[in-house]
């Protein structure tokens, strides 16, 4: 195994740990912390609300208010009075 496939492993394993930890202890504001700092380096939305949502963050969840629906798209009449080709 090469020397970075060892960093790489011994970060997820430090890492893992670090998370079971933190949730294991949750009630502690600063075991909290740790869970937000780790939710923040997730990228994807869903995958962020998804760990957010699994440790008891719901707080910390991005995408659960949803957008209105544009009241364009709930008109039956949208295409009425356009030319016809």
């Amino acid at each position: 195994m090469r020397a970075s496939g060892r960093s790489a492993f011994a970060f997820f394993t430090r890492t893992t740990a670090e998370i079971c930890q933190a949730v294991a202890q949750l009630p502690d504001e600063r075991a909290r912390s740790m869970l937000r700092t780790f939710t923040a380096r997730i990228d994807d939305t869903r995958l962020k609300d998804a760990f957010s949502a699994a440790v008891g963050l719901q707080d910390c969840a991005t995408s659960t208010r949803r957008k209105p629906r544009a009241a364009w798209r709930d008109r039956q009449d949208l295409w009425r009075g356009l030319p016809k080709r």
